[in-house]
């Protein structure tokens, strides 16, 4: 089943999801492999589809990589800024500023084996971007106040 998009005013990305465990995420997952493409969509958490499940997928420069109760264990102190997109935000671009790398501790989508990598680049934008979804926080809450009250007053935010 084909799940609808979740939109940036939807109260579900602004909430934590939960810890998922011994879930049957199969569906979901599949759902979310489906929308992931290098080209256009290079991650989507399961918040962003109306669940509230702990699950984002995300393509890496390595692959498609599905993460289950991923984990931010450590981040670099040195930011850089970069423009991101989201499809919860139809044609919204902004500037976000993030540690350019970050190790990650998570679940394969069988929740048999744990993993822990350190991501650098823009992989790890895009998995900080996915976990940052999964812990209720969208990208515009990583920009300014004055960039924020502009979005918003374009209903954009």
């Amino acid at each position: 089943m084909r799940r609808e998009l979740v939109h940036f005013s939807d109260p579900i990305l602004r909430t934590p999801t939960w810890h998922v465990t011994g879930e049957d995420i199969k569906d979901l997952v599949e759902d979310m492999r489906g929308r992931v493409d290098v080209r256009r969509c290079v991650g989507i958490a399961a918040n962003q589809l109306g669940s509230n499940l702990r699950v984002c997928v995300v393509a890496l420069s390595s692959g498609i990589e599905v993460m289950v109760n991923p984990a931010i264990v450590s981040a670099s102190e040195e930011t850089e800024p970069a423009d991101e997109g989201c499809l919860s935000f139809d044609k919204v671009q902004v500037t976000v500023y993030r540690p350019v790398s970050v190790t990650v501790r998570w679940e394969d989508e069988k929740q048999e084996a744990m993993h822990e990598q350190t991501f650098t680049g823009f992989d790890a934008r895009v998995v900080q971007h996915e976990i940052d979804h999964l812990d209720g926080v969208v990208m515009t809450d990583r920009v300014s106040r004055s960039v924020r009250r502009r979005l918003q007053a374009q209903g954009k935010a």
